[in-house]
């Protein structure tokens, strides 16, 4: 009787064979070694002609017989990755230009380089921008070209360009490709860029229309004077369309005009601007959403203009001087005019603006008592007049003097009662006897009031704290008294300090 095992250890089958209570054990011969790694396909190494082409490659692990083994793993390699690379299973893909070298290992053995090279072809050529548009006359683009291959790849290297256009007439180029927009093109009549890159002269082409977007409005100004001067007088103004490069539209669209004052200057659908009142009216021209603006000045000028009278005066408080003015355009329209008065701390004028007819009222101004004379001016465009009005009115002691005194110096423990400071007692009643030609008590030799002339007058030292005083400015401790009101003081003395 026999018995056959079969034992498995370490990789090795052993067989056993047995007879009785006996055996042998025979060990099988092991799996033949790789002596080699043969790339097998392509037939011929490939040149791509485009990146991003593939090529399949094959190997295989080879015995010292050179027959194939099989169960060998295979890796693949390239020597320059960025002409082309290999994936896992050998297939190749172009990624620039230049040569690599291919292999497969497996085994422990490394096959035979395979040379791969990638050189592209040029065989379209591209346009950059491609069917654009120009916007306005005499503005320029740069075209540029680039030669690409099968797999629309542009090649590395310069290729000689020849740039030429169709004969339309609406753009011209340089050599550099440097086109310059010359006229609008018509509808359905685009001009073309046409370009030869290479040493084969591909060629190409790409349409481009010349158009004109409307960019601003520029509004005519008239010949001669730009004012308007008179009621119902008008001004034809024109509006032009112009591109981004101040060229005038070739079509110009309709325009749509508004005054912003319609008081001062209307104007109608024409661009017809009439004259309305005194002022500045900006007169606007639209476009669509582009617009242009433009100043109208209405100054009517006075073609009728009178000031009565031409003189007054004015002697005693409270007494006025009316004025009259009128002033009108040549249609007759009644205009706006202006008072002025020359000296307003002589005499003051009111109101100081209307409309014509206009009557005005003109008062001595607060502390004026005179003698002297101010212009009272009346305006009305670029025309005026002016009336003399004399302001001579005598100060009075009772009603102007006094009630500085009393106000200011007759208070208690100063110039009043029993024993008044410096001897001068300036409370109503008793003040005149006090000043008028009488010695200062603080400085022999001076007058307190000198009628006729208050600068030499020691009261008015005193008040506006001139030189040679004894003491201190009155009013002693107080703030110095406003001018204005000194000056009624002075305005009294100078007119010869009259008891009235």
């Amino acid at each position: 009787m026999r018995a056959i095992r079969l034992v498995s250890a370490a990789g090795l089958a052993f067989i056993f064979a047995s007879c009785g209570g006996g055996g042998d054990g025979i060990a099988p011969p092991p799996n033949p070694t790789v002596a080699s790694v043969a790339i097998t396909t392509p037939a011929a190494p490939p040149t791509f002609g485009a990146l991003g082409r593939t090529a399949q490659f094959a190997a295989e692990a080879r015995d010292a017989a050179g027959a194939a083994v099989s169960g060998v793993t295979l890796t693949w390699a390239s020597t320059n990755t960025a002409v082309a690379s290999v994936n896992g299973s050998g297939l190749v893909t172009a990624a620039g230009n230049g040569s690599t070298t291919i292999t497969a290992s497996g085994g422990g053995r490394t096959s035979a380089g395979v040379m791969v090279t990638v050189s592209q072809v040029g065989v379209f050529a591209a346009i950059t921008p491609a069917n654009s548009t120009i916007g306005a006359l005499n503005s320029t683009r740069q075209m540029s070209a680039q030669l690409l291959d099968s797999a629309q790849n542009p090649l590395p290297s310069a290729a000689p360009v020849v740039w030429s256009v169709t004969n339309r007439g609406t753009i011209s180029i340089t050599p550099a490709g440097l086109v310059t927009a010359v006229t609008v093109s018509q509808p359905g009549q685009a001009d073309s860029v046409l370009v030869a890159v290479g040493p084969t002269a591909i060629t190409t082409g790409t349409a481009l229309i010349v158009t004109q977007v409307p960019a601003s409005v520029v509004i005519g100004v008239p010949a001669g004077d730009s004012v308007l001067r008179t009621t119902g007088r008008t001004r034809q103004l024109t509006a032009t369309v112009q591109d981004s490069n101040a060229n005038a539209l070739a079509t110009q669209p309709a325009i749509n005009w508004t005054s912003l004052a319609t008081a001062v200057a209307t104007v109608d659908a024409t661009g017809l601007v009439t004259a309305v009142a005194d002022g500045s009216a900006m007169i606007q021209a639209a476009a669509g959403a582009v617009a242009g603006t433009r100043t109208q000045v209405v100054l009517r000028y006075p073609e009728t203009f009178t000031l009565t009278p031409t003189s007054g005066s004015i002697t005693g408080a409270g007494q006025t001087v009316m004025l009259s003015g009128t002033a009108q355009d040549s249609t007759g329209a009644n205009l706006n005019v202006t008072w002025t008065s020359r000296n307003t701390a002589v005499a003051e004028v009111n109101p100081t603006a209307g409309a014509s007819p206009s009557t005005a009222t003109v008062s001595r101004a607060v502390g004026a008592f005179g003698p002297a004379t101010v212009q009272i001016v009346l305006a009305a465009g670029t025309r005026l007049d002016s009336a003399a009005v004399t302001v001579n009115v005598p100060a009075s002691f009772a009603t102007d003097v006094q009630p500085i005194f009393t106000a200011n110096c007759a208070q208690a423990f100063c110039h009043t009662g029993p024993t008044p400071t410096g001897g001068m007692d300036l409370s109503s009643g008793n003040s005149y006897a006090e000043i008028v030609n009488v010695a200062a008590a603080g400085l022999p030799g001076q007058i307190r009031v000198i009628p006729g002339d208050a600068s030499n007058s020691y009261l008015i030292r005193k008040l506006e704290g001139g030189p040679n005083i004894a003491g201190t400015r009155m009013p002693q401790g107080a703030a110095p008294l406003p001018q204005a009101t000194v000056n009624i003081i002075r305005a009294w003395i100078d007119q010869g300090a009259a008891n009235n």
